[in-house]
């Protein structure tokens, strides 16, 4: 039997009227949580399959007629992997059975590897005083590309929490009127980081994501801001489609 799916009688009580036939209970011990009930119908000799679940516990159960089920393991990291299962469930058999696949079990690492790029722009911030007694004004440009990579791990339906390795290529043009001389500087540098992330599912769309990010060695040697960098965040994000569960 494939890891993860297991078959267990269901109650049935006939009478002379018909019969009350028992699926699934809230106190039965592989009962996890409700999601959604749906019913499939299939043709005397017709084939469905085959369906690729990697985020979710089902509990079947067939209500008349005979099913054959084939189940096969394709998950990475699985103790049965490559393993195929086949099933006769229904009527025919004179015990009515139902049978559970995988549910909380790992997905495999491909489902919870983050992958993520950013580009950013802050352009024309001024500044206007003085330095060492001489009047100093310009602007600066900022330009940033991030790539990261990180791994969550799923602790609920909606929460999940891991950690992530990236850098960041910046780079600062600064022109400036400074006691009347025009000056003009840019630097650019590439930072490695590394963080935590964790993640909140609001709804079936929002998110709500909270990071650290420790930035070692940032700037360079004789500058200003030479040292290590600490961020704290929180962000938003929307999901177009598909779950936003992290399971």
């Amino acid at each position: 039997m494939i890891d993860g799916v297991a078959v267990y009688p269901l109650k049935k009580i006939p009478d002379e009227r018909g019969a009350v036939m028992h699926m699934l209970r809230s106190d039965d011990p592989h009962f996890e949580r409700f999601g959604e009930i749906y019913f499939s119908c299939v043709n005397p000799g017709a084939i469905k399959g085959w369906h690729l679940h990697t985020r979710i516990g089902l509990n079947y159960a067939v209500v008349s007629g005979m099913v054959k089920v084939v189940i096969y393991d394709d998950r990475a990291g699985s103790p049965t992997k490559g393993e195929l299962t086949e099933l006769f469930v229904g009527d025919e058999d004179h015990d009515d059975m139902g049978f559970r696949i995988f549910g909380e079990l790992d997905p495999g690492m491909k489902d919870r590897v983050v992958y993520q790029a950013a580009y950013s722009r802050v352009g024309d911030t001024t500044f206007n005083g003085l330095w060492q007694g001489v009047e100093d004004e310009g602007k600066i440009e900022t330009e940033t590309i991030d790539v990261n990579v990180g791994y969550r791990y799923p602790f609920t339906e909606k929460f999940s929490a891991g950690g992530r390795i990236g850098a960041t290529y910046v780079d600062v043009n600064e022109t400036e009127d400074f006691g009347g001389e025009p000056y003009a500087s840019s630097a650019s540098e590439t930072i490695p980081y590394g963080g935590l992330v964790a993640r909140f599912a609001v709804n079936e769309s929002w998110g709500i994501t909270a990071f650290y990010d420790h930035y070692p060695d940032v700037g360079k040697v004789g500058q200003t801001g030479e040292g290590d960098l600490e961020v704290f965040g929180v962000s938003f994000d929307f999901r177009f489609g598909g779950s936003n569960s992290d399971d």
